[in-house]
Protein backbone atom coordinates (compact mmCIF):
# COMPACT_ATOMS: atom_id res chain seq x y z
CA UNK A 1 0.00 0.00 0.00
CA UNK A 2 1.21 3.53 -0.59
CA UNK A 3 0.98 6.17 2.11
CA UNK A 4 -2.63 7.03 2.94
CA UNK A 5 -2.11 10.51 4.40
CA UNK A 6 -0.20 12.40 7.09
CA UNK A 7 -0.04 12.27 10.85
CA UNK A 8 -1.68 15.24 12.51
CA UNK A 9 0.94 17.08 14.61
CA UNK A 10 0.25 17.21 18.34
CA UNK A 11 -2.90 15.14 17.87
CA UNK A 12 -1.97 11.52 18.49
CA UNK A 13 -4.11 9.05 16.59
CA UNK A 14 -5.50 11.64 14.18
CA UNK A 15 -4.61 11.98 10.54
CA UNK A 16 -4.77 14.41 7.64
CA UNK A 17 -5.48 13.77 3.98
CA UNK A 18 -2.89 14.65 1.34
CA UNK A 19 -4.99 17.70 0.46
CA UNK A 20 -5.38 18.92 4.06
CA UNK A 21 -1.82 18.36 5.25
CA UNK A 22 0.21 21.10 3.50
CA UNK A 23 -1.77 24.04 4.85
CA UNK A 24 -2.24 22.44 8.26
CA UNK A 25 1.48 21.81 8.67
CA UNK A 26 2.27 25.33 7.47
CA UNK A 27 -0.02 26.80 10.14
CA UNK A 28 0.86 24.52 13.08
CA UNK A 29 4.52 23.51 12.51
CA UNK A 30 7.77 24.87 11.14
CA UNK A 31 7.33 22.91 7.89
CA UNK A 32 6.17 24.94 4.84
CA UNK A 33 3.40 23.64 2.63
CA UNK A 34 5.77 23.41 -0.35
CA UNK A 35 7.89 20.82 1.45
CA UNK A 36 4.90 18.53 1.93
CA UNK A 37 4.02 18.74 -1.75
CA UNK A 38 7.50 17.36 -2.51
CA UNK A 39 7.10 14.59 0.07
CA UNK A 40 3.68 13.67 -1.33
CA UNK A 41 5.01 13.43 -4.87
CA UNK A 42 7.55 10.87 -3.67
CA UNK A 43 5.58 8.84 -1.13
CA UNK A 44 2.37 8.77 -3.16
CA UNK A 45 4.02 7.25 -6.24
CA UNK A 46 2.10 4.04 -7.08
CA UNK A 47 5.32 2.52 -8.47
CA UNK A 48 6.39 1.95 -4.88
CA UNK A 49 3.70 -0.70 -4.48
CA UNK A 50 3.69 -4.42 -5.08
CA UNK A 51 6.65 -6.41 -6.34
CA UNK A 52 8.28 -3.60 -8.29
CA UNK A 53 12.02 -2.94 -7.89
CA UNK A 54 13.85 0.30 -8.63
CA UNK A 55 17.61 0.67 -9.34
CA UNK A 56 17.99 2.75 -6.17
CA UNK A 57 17.02 -0.18 -3.90
CA UNK A 58 18.93 -3.06 -5.49
CA UNK A 59 21.87 -3.31 -3.10
CA UNK A 60 21.85 -5.38 0.08
CA UNK A 61 24.33 -2.93 1.62
CA UNK A 62 21.75 -0.17 2.04
CA UNK A 63 18.34 -1.72 1.34
CA UNK A 64 16.33 -3.32 4.14
CA UNK A 65 13.77 -5.73 2.70
CA UNK A 66 11.68 -5.44 5.86
CA UNK A 67 11.43 -1.66 5.41
CA UNK A 68 10.42 -2.01 1.75
CA UNK A 69 7.86 -4.66 2.60
CA UNK A 70 6.17 -2.33 5.10
CA UNK A 71 6.14 0.56 2.64
CA UNK A 72 4.72 -1.63 -0.13
CA UNK A 73 2.04 -3.58 1.72
CA UNK A 74 1.07 -1.67 4.86
CA UNK A 75 -1.08 1.50 4.74
CA UNK A 76 0.83 4.05 6.75
CA UNK A 77 0.77 7.74 7.63
CA UNK A 78 3.62 10.07 6.75
CA UNK A 79 5.18 12.17 9.47
CA UNK A 80 5.70 15.40 7.53
CA UNK A 81 8.30 16.67 9.98
CA UNK A 82 10.70 13.74 10.01
CA UNK A 83 10.10 12.64 6.39
CA UNK A 84 11.74 15.75 4.91
CA UNK A 85 15.25 14.49 5.58
CA UNK A 86 14.68 11.53 3.28
CA UNK A 87 13.12 13.55 0.44
CA UNK A 88 15.09 16.80 0.51
CA UNK A 89 17.07 15.76 -2.55
CA UNK A 90 13.85 15.46 -4.54
CA UNK A 91 13.22 19.17 -4.05
CA UNK A 92 16.48 19.94 -5.81
CA UNK A 93 15.56 17.61 -8.66
CA UNK A 94 12.24 19.42 -9.10
CA UNK A 95 13.96 22.80 -9.00
CA UNK A 96 16.58 21.85 -11.59
CA UNK A 97 13.90 20.53 -13.91
CA UNK A 98 11.71 23.60 -13.49
CA UNK A 99 14.35 26.25 -14.20
CA UNK A 100 16.18 24.60 -17.11
CA UNK A 101 14.88 25.74 -20.54
CA UNK A 102 14.35 22.54 -22.49
CA UNK A 103 15.21 24.17 -25.82
CA UNK A 104 18.63 25.21 -24.53
CA UNK A 105 19.56 21.89 -22.99
CA UNK A 106 20.89 18.65 -24.48
CA UNK A 107 19.36 16.47 -21.76
CA UNK A 108 16.02 14.94 -20.95
CA UNK A 109 15.28 15.31 -17.23
CA UNK A 110 13.41 13.14 -14.71
CA UNK A 111 13.18 10.38 -17.30
CA UNK A 112 10.87 7.55 -16.23
CA UNK A 113 11.99 4.38 -17.97
CA UNK A 114 10.45 2.77 -19.92
CA UNK A 115 7.33 4.99 -19.92
CA UNK A 116 9.31 8.00 -21.16
CA UNK A 117 9.35 6.64 -24.71
CA UNK A 118 5.56 6.16 -24.71
CA UNK A 119 5.18 4.22 -27.93
CA UNK A 120 2.84 1.39 -28.78
CA UNK A 121 2.72 -1.68 -26.56
CA UNK A 122 0.38 -4.55 -27.61
CA UNK A 123 -2.83 -4.38 -25.63
CA UNK A 124 -2.08 -0.90 -24.28
CA UNK A 125 -3.34 2.43 -25.57
CA UNK A 126 -0.98 4.14 -28.03
CA UNK A 127 0.76 7.28 -26.83
CA UNK A 128 2.53 10.12 -28.61
CA UNK A 129 6.12 8.89 -29.01
CA UNK A 130 9.30 10.85 -28.35
CA UNK A 131 9.94 11.93 -31.96
CA UNK A 132 13.67 11.17 -32.06
CA UNK A 133 13.15 7.59 -30.95
CA UNK A 134 9.82 6.77 -32.58
CA UNK A 135 10.02 3.36 -34.20
CA UNK A 136 13.50 2.71 -32.81
CA UNK A 137 12.63 1.46 -29.35
CA UNK A 138 12.68 -2.22 -28.39
CA UNK A 139 9.45 -3.07 -26.59
CA UNK A 140 10.03 -6.79 -26.61
CA UNK A 141 11.42 -6.65 -23.06
CA UNK A 142 8.67 -4.44 -21.61
CA UNK A 143 5.54 -5.40 -19.70
CA UNK A 144 2.70 -3.57 -18.02
CA UNK A 145 3.30 -3.35 -14.28
CA UNK A 146 0.31 -5.42 -13.18
CA UNK A 147 -0.01 -4.16 -9.62
CA UNK A 148 -0.84 -0.58 -10.60
CA UNK A 149 -2.47 -1.01 -13.99
CA UNK A 150 -5.86 0.14 -12.71
CA UNK A 151 -4.63 3.36 -11.14
CA UNK A 152 -1.46 4.36 -12.94
CA UNK A 153 -0.13 3.39 -16.37
CA UNK A 154 3.33 2.05 -15.71
CA UNK A 155 5.66 -0.48 -17.26
CA UNK A 156 8.77 -2.47 -16.39
CA UNK A 157 11.87 -3.46 -18.36
CA UNK A 158 13.44 -6.89 -18.24
CA UNK A 159 17.06 -5.90 -17.68
CA UNK A 160 18.22 -9.51 -17.28
CA UNK A 161 16.41 -12.80 -17.64
CA UNK A 162 13.52 -12.72 -15.18
CA UNK A 163 14.61 -9.42 -13.55
CA UNK A 164 12.15 -6.58 -14.15
CA UNK A 165 12.26 -2.98 -12.96
CA UNK A 166 11.53 0.62 -13.80
CA UNK A 167 13.29 3.76 -12.65
CA UNK A 168 13.64 7.50 -13.01
CA UNK A 169 16.87 8.95 -14.42
CA UNK A 170 17.76 12.49 -13.37
CA UNK A 171 19.47 13.43 -16.65
CA UNK A 172 19.73 11.50 -19.91
CA UNK A 173 21.50 13.00 -22.91
CA UNK A 174 19.38 13.17 -26.05
CA UNK A 175 21.64 10.72 -27.87
CA UNK A 176 21.44 8.29 -24.90
CA UNK A 177 25.24 8.24 -24.41
CA UNK A 178 25.44 9.96 -20.98
CA UNK A 179 23.54 9.58 -17.70
CA UNK A 180 23.82 11.97 -14.76
CA UNK A 181 22.44 11.54 -11.26
CA UNK A 182 22.22 14.08 -8.43
CA UNK A 183 22.99 13.06 -4.86
CA UNK A 184 22.73 15.13 -1.68
CA UNK A 185 24.76 14.58 1.46
CA UNK A 186 25.78 16.46 4.55
CA UNK A 187 28.97 18.47 4.06
CA UNK A 188 31.93 16.22 5.00
CA UNK A 189 33.96 18.98 6.61
CA UNK A 190 35.08 20.33 9.95
CA UNK A 191 36.83 23.34 11.45
CA UNK A 192 40.49 22.81 12.25
CA UNK A 193 41.11 24.14 15.76
CA UNK A 194 44.76 24.92 15.21
CA UNK A 195 44.38 27.01 12.05
CA UNK A 196 40.78 28.08 12.41
CA UNK A 197 40.23 27.01 8.79
CA UNK A 198 37.54 24.71 7.49
CA UNK A 199 38.76 21.39 6.12
CA UNK A 200 36.94 18.86 4.00
CA UNK A 201 37.42 15.20 3.09
CA UNK A 202 35.43 13.95 0.13
CA UNK A 203 34.47 10.30 -0.19
CA UNK A 204 33.73 8.72 -3.58
CA UNK A 205 30.22 7.45 -4.30
CA UNK A 206 29.37 4.14 -2.71
CA UNK A 207 29.08 0.84 -4.53
CA UNK A 208 25.29 1.22 -4.25
CA UNK A 209 25.42 4.34 -6.42
CA UNK A 210 27.59 2.52 -8.95
CA UNK A 211 24.98 -0.26 -9.11
CA UNK A 212 22.17 2.26 -9.52
CA UNK A 213 23.72 4.11 -12.45
CA UNK A 214 24.77 0.92 -14.18
CA UNK A 215 21.20 -0.37 -13.92
CA UNK A 216 20.00 2.85 -15.54
CA UNK A 217 22.61 2.27 -18.24
CA UNK A 218 21.35 -1.26 -18.79
CA UNK A 219 17.73 -0.06 -19.04
CA UNK A 220 18.65 2.46 -21.72
CA UNK A 221 20.66 -0.18 -23.57
CA UNK A 222 17.77 -2.67 -23.57
CA UNK A 223 15.31 -0.04 -24.80
CA UNK A 224 17.38 1.76 -27.44
CA UNK A 225 20.35 -0.44 -28.30
CA UNK A 226 22.62 2.42 -27.24
CA UNK A 227 24.95 1.61 -24.35
CA UNK A 228 25.66 4.86 -22.45
CA UNK A 229 29.43 5.28 -22.13
CA UNK A 230 29.40 8.09 -19.55
CA UNK A 231 27.94 7.73 -16.06
CA UNK A 232 28.25 10.75 -13.78
CA UNK A 233 27.22 11.60 -10.23
CA UNK A 234 27.04 15.24 -9.20
CA UNK A 235 27.28 15.28 -5.43
CA UNK A 236 25.75 18.25 -3.63
CA UNK A 237 26.85 18.89 -0.06
CA UNK A 238 24.35 20.53 2.28
CA UNK A 239 25.68 23.21 4.57
CA UNK A 240 29.08 23.63 2.91
CA UNK A 241 31.37 26.07 4.73
CA UNK A 242 33.70 26.47 1.75
CA UNK A 243 32.33 28.32 -1.26
CA UNK A 244 33.86 26.09 -3.93
CA UNK A 245 33.13 22.81 -2.11
CA UNK A 246 29.35 22.64 -2.43
CA UNK A 247 29.53 20.33 -5.43
CA UNK A 248 31.75 17.55 -6.64
CA UNK A 249 31.53 15.56 -9.88
CA UNK A 250 32.39 11.87 -10.02
CA UNK A 251 32.81 9.74 -13.12
CA UNK A 252 31.32 6.31 -12.40
CA UNK A 253 32.83 3.08 -13.68
CA UNK A 254 30.86 1.42 -16.46
CA UNK A 255 30.48 -2.23 -15.53
CA UNK A 256 30.03 -5.10 -17.92
CA UNK A 257 26.55 -6.58 -17.98
CA UNK A 258 27.89 -9.85 -16.57
CA UNK A 259 29.40 -8.06 -13.57
CA UNK A 260 26.22 -6.05 -13.00
CA UNK A 261 23.99 -9.12 -13.10
CA UNK A 262 26.33 -10.96 -10.73
CA UNK A 263 26.05 -8.10 -8.23
CA UNK A 264 22.28 -7.58 -8.27
CA UNK A 265 20.58 -10.89 -9.12
CA UNK A 266 20.81 -12.64 -5.71
CA UNK A 267 19.40 -9.69 -3.76
CA UNK A 268 16.68 -8.82 -6.28
CA UNK A 269 15.49 -12.41 -6.47
CA UNK A 270 15.34 -12.63 -2.68
CA UNK A 271 13.46 -9.33 -2.34
CA UNK A 272 10.99 -10.02 -5.15
CA UNK A 273 10.38 -13.48 -3.72
CA UNK A 274 9.25 -11.94 -0.43
CA UNK A 275 7.15 -9.26 -2.16
CA UNK A 276 5.49 -11.85 -4.38
CA UNK A 277 4.57 -13.92 -1.34
CA UNK A 278 3.13 -10.85 0.38
CA UNK A 279 1.16 -9.93 -2.73
CA UNK A 280 -0.35 -13.43 -2.76
CA UNK A 281 -1.25 -13.14 0.93
CA UNK A 282 -2.93 -9.83 0.23
CA UNK A 283 -4.85 -11.11 -2.80
CA UNK A 284 -6.04 -14.26 -0.99
CA UNK A 285 -7.32 -12.31 2.00
CA UNK A 286 -9.10 -9.68 -0.09
CA UNK A 287 -10.73 -12.42 -2.20
CA UNK A 288 -12.23 -13.82 1.02
CA UNK A 289 -13.28 -10.38 2.25
CA UNK A 290 -10.74 -10.53 5.08
CA UNK A 291 -8.32 -7.88 6.30
CA UNK A 292 -4.91 -9.00 4.96
CA UNK A 293 -2.85 -6.93 7.39
CA UNK A 294 -2.78 -9.52 10.13
CA UNK A 295 -1.23 -12.15 7.85
CA UNK A 296 1.04 -9.52 6.30
CA UNK A 297 2.25 -8.50 9.74
CA UNK A 298 2.98 -12.10 10.65
CA UNK A 299 5.02 -12.60 7.47
CA UNK A 300 6.97 -9.33 7.79
CA UNK A 301 7.84 -10.11 11.40
CA UNK A 302 9.80 -13.11 10.17
CA UNK A 303 12.04 -10.85 8.04
CA UNK A 304 15.33 -9.78 9.66
CA UNK A 305 15.96 -6.29 10.99
CA UNK A 306 18.67 -5.64 8.40
CA UNK A 307 18.64 -1.91 9.09
CA UNK A 308 20.54 -2.47 12.33
CA UNK A 309 23.47 -4.17 10.60
CA UNK A 310 26.76 -2.32 10.87
CA UNK A 311 27.16 -2.06 7.10
CA UNK A 312 23.95 -0.03 6.76
CA UNK A 313 25.01 3.54 7.40
CA UNK A 314 27.25 2.41 10.23
CA UNK A 315 24.29 0.80 11.96
CA UNK A 316 22.24 4.01 11.92
CA UNK A 317 19.74 3.20 9.16
CA UNK A 318 16.91 2.41 11.57
CA UNK A 319 17.35 5.34 13.92
CA UNK A 320 18.35 7.98 11.37
CA UNK A 321 17.01 7.11 7.94
CA UNK A 322 13.96 4.86 8.30
CA UNK A 323 10.55 6.48 8.64
CA UNK A 324 8.98 3.01 8.95
CA UNK A 325 10.89 2.35 12.16
CA UNK A 326 7.99 3.02 14.58
CA UNK A 327 5.82 0.40 12.88
CA UNK A 328 8.70 -2.02 12.41
CA UNK A 329 9.94 -1.85 16.00
CA UNK A 330 6.45 -1.97 17.48
CA UNK A 331 5.66 -5.14 15.57
CA UNK A 332 8.97 -6.75 16.52
CA UNK A 333 8.77 -5.59 20.16
CA UNK A 334 12.12 -3.85 19.79
CA UNK A 335 12.80 -1.05 22.31
CA UNK A 336 13.04 2.37 20.70
CA UNK A 337 16.31 4.19 21.03
CA UNK A 338 15.89 7.48 19.20
CA UNK A 339 14.02 10.74 19.70
CA UNK A 340 11.91 10.84 16.54
CA UNK A 341 8.25 11.82 17.00
CA UNK A 342 6.50 8.57 17.80
CA UNK A 343 3.50 9.14 15.54
CA UNK A 344 3.83 6.98 12.42
CA UNK A 345 1.44 4.15 13.10
CA UNK A 346 -0.46 1.62 11.05
CA UNK A 347 -4.13 1.04 11.71
CA UNK A 348 -4.73 -2.69 11.41
CA UNK A 349 -8.47 -2.07 11.04
CA UNK A 350 -8.03 0.69 8.50
CA UNK A 351 -7.74 -1.23 5.25
CA UNK A 352 -10.76 -0.70 3.03
CA UNK A 353 -11.64 -3.88 1.17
Amino acid sequence: MPATGYTKPKAKGESLSFEEAPNYYAEHTEVPAEALHIVTSMEGDPRRRGTNMSPSVCSERTTCIRQLAIKKFVPYLINGISEWQATEGSAWHAAFEAVTPEAEDEYYREVLLPDFFEVFVPGVEKFNPVPTWAGKVNWGNVRLFEYVKDVHESHEIEVFDGIWMNGKVDKLRHDMTRIEDFKTKAWPGWKDRASGQHRVRHYPPSKDAVIQLNLYRRMVEVMTGVNPSELVIRQMYRGSRIADQSWKKYDIEVWSNDQLEFEVRPFIEKAVGHFTALKQIEDDALAKGDNPLYAIREYINELPLDGQDKHMFNGLKCSTYCTQMPICFEWANVPRFDTKPDETRVNLEGLKT
